[in-house]
């Protein structure tokens, strides 16, 4: 937090909650330890936050160095023969499964393809039923992106 954050949050919290008369009125003396309070809070909170990002950095190299380039290869076939899928199915229905793997809601699907909200479902599971005939004619039956499809999760065609 920048210091100039800190002065006006100790003088926010000096007008939101005057100094009693009890405690003499000594208003540089508590401006002084509240500054210093704010500061010490604000310093912690940055280190933990560099701790739990270097944190996340350091379990995302390992994810990646885990990766070999099978692994790799693999992946990037399958998300070839999911583009190919894709190319080949009616427009309206590839858009419909990209926007729902990407997390869209039915209502905005409904909105950025102009139908009505109540046929969203039923377009998705005929868009998802052609994408799964035309994979299983193109390629044949394959574990993983197949269990996809068949648990109806678009959402998952999105890491192949």
């Amino acid at each position: 937090m920048p210091s100039r954050d800190l002065a006006n949050e100790v003088f926010l919290k000096l007008y939101r909650r005057p100094l009693s008369q009890d405690s003499g009125g000594n208003v540089p003396g508590w401006l002084y330890r509240t500054a210093t309070n704010l500061g010490i809070d604000a310093l912690r909170s940055l280190a933990r936050r560099n701790r739990y990002e270097q944190e996340a950095a350091r379990a995302e190299n390992k994810n990646q160095i885990a990766e070999n380039a099978f692994d790799q290869a693999l992946r990037t076939e399958r998300q070839q023969r999911v583009r190919t899928v894709l190319a080949e199915l009616k427009p309206a229905q590839a858009q419909l499964l990209l926007l729902r793997a990407f997390g869209h809601t039915y209502k905005e699907l409904a909105d950025s393809l102009a139908i009505e909200p109540g046929s969203v479902g039923t377009l998705l599971v005929r868009a998802e039923g052609a994408f799964e005939q035309r994979y299983r004619e193109l390629y044949g039956r394959e574990e993983g992106l197949m269990n996809c499809v068949s648990e109806k999760s678009v959402a998952c065609l999105s890491r192949w």
